[in-house]
């Protein structure tokens, strides 16, 4: 799979820079949703209301970083290697 799609990624740059902050909009939605998280699972829609929050945040960071496509791959891979470093390590 990651093989799969580091050959899209060669192929169709775009695409592969919209993955890359999508996975980092989604890992920055699922902080938020742990930082919220007590308050939102009290209610009954609590389950929504997390996958919205990851997948809104996803989206937004994956059009910024359209925009900011020379440092797309700089800040995807700086920020997924310090979540991997600080997770692995605690």
């Amino acid at each position: 799979m990651g093989a799969g799609l580091g050959y899209g990624a060669a192929k169709w740059p775009r695409i592969g820079i919209t993955v890359i902050s999508f996975t980092i909009g989604s890992i920055f939605g699922s902080m938020v949703k742990s930082a919220v998280g007590p308050e939102i699972q009290a209610n009954s829609v609590g389950f929504l209301v997390d996958w919205a929050i990851m997948v809104a945040s996803g989206l937004l960071v994956a059009c910024i970083c359209i925009f900011l496509f020379d440092y797309a791959v700089i800040l995807g891979s700086g920020i997924c290697g310090a979540y991997l470093f600080i997770r692995v390590s605690i």
